[in-house]
């Protein structure tokens, strides 16, 4: 029976922590602010990411006449808002991760094409003095054979 006052207790405190943060995120707001959905805001988004500046609960577009600053129409929002904006900064770290691999090995490669192109030279000129050395040796070899055949 006491567990089950003490969750009940919990709840009704939870619920008016809840009611008093709701009460001061909806009165901090900006009341001049266009307010969206979370689901227009995502449309939106996906059309131009690049007009777009993710803040901590708002968001801002850079449309024909500067920066426009947007509130989210509901507090669910905001955490929904909060979760896509968490996804969005993964995948832009990880791009760049991408980006800075494709850097570090192109860089690799031009190193390796700058050895091959080096080392190629150097054998060209190995080969070459292996065919000079083995016509000279071909051309000793008659010249002390005679040249005769029997």
């Amino acid at each position: 029976m006491e567990i089950i006052i003490g969750i009940g207790a919990f709840a009704v405190f939870g619920l008016f922590m809840y009611c008093i943060f709701v009460f001061v995120w909806s009165s901090a707001t900006i009341k001049t602010s266009p307010r969206i959905t979370f689901d227009a805001f995502k449309k939106l988004y996906i059309i131009s990411p690049a007009k777009w500046s993710l803040g901590f609960e708002d968001v801002g577009y850079h449309g024909d006449d500067g920066w426009i600053y947007l509130e989210f129409k509901h507090y669910i929002d905001v955490l929904r808002y909060g979760f896509f904006k968490d996804k969005i900064e993964r995948d832009n770290d990880y791009l760049e991760k991408i980006q800075n691999e494709k850097k570090f090995l192109a860089s690799v490669q031009n190193d390796i094409d700058a050895y091959r192109r080096e080392n190629l030279a150097e054998l060209e000129r190995i080969i070459n003095n292996t065919q000079i050395n083995a016509e000279n040796i071909l051309q000793k070899a008659e010249v002390n054979s005679g040249g005769d055949d029997y």
